[in-house]
């Protein structure tokens, strides 16, 4: 009995050919799932930039702060001064973006808040009965001590932290 070599060349390109056409669906489907997560991560990314410029905002705004007056003050009274807005800004973009944040980074943000409400209970006390700025939005405050100026320092720089490692940590995980 002789082998029918035609027969077994035409078989095996037929089931060659199915099996190849099995592998292109299944090459195709991976593709399009990659396709789509590729897709799915750029607007996470997106969303992720709208928070760190969002951050980045607040956190400028709290380096450089100001509250449009001659005197001149240094940046840690400024910062006092504008503590109760500043806990403010950060409990509505923690509760904003909550869902984006990583739980190191809500940690850090709740530290934050809570160690400026620290700061404004011990600055009370100095603070003056008789003058406020911009007409009484933003409390005076007499002869704040040193160590109440370093906290206020302290916590500046861990807000520039924060803000720096929140883009390290979104710009890494950027590739997903």
């Amino acid at each position: 009995m002789g082998v029918d070599w035609g027969t077994v060349s035409t078989s095996l390109l037929t089931s060659g050919g199915v099996l190849f056409a099995a592998y292109k669906l299944w090459f195709q489907r991976r593709l399009e799932d990659h396709k789509s997560q590729l897709q799915n991560n750029t607007k996470l990314f997106d969303m992720e930039m709208e928070v760190l410029n969002e951050f980045g905002k607040i956190n400028q705004t709290i380096q450089n702060a100001s509250i449009g007056i001659r005197a001149v003050l240094s940046n840690e009274e400024l910062f006092i001064i504008k503590l109760t807005e500043n806990i403010s800004t950060m409990k509505k973009f923690r509760d904003k973006n909550s869902h984006l944040l990583s739980d190191t980074q809500m940690k850090s943000i709740n530290n934050l808040i809570d160690n400026y409400s620290k700061i404004l209970s011990e600055a009370k006390p100095f603070m003056s009965s008789s003058s406020s700025y911009c007409e009484g939005q933003y409390p005076a405050y007499d002869n704040l001590p040193e160590a109440l100026l370093s906290k206020a320092i302290t916590q500046v720089e861990a807000t520039q932290s924060i803000f720096i490692q929140m883009q390290k940590d979104i710009f890494k995980m950027a590739g997903r």
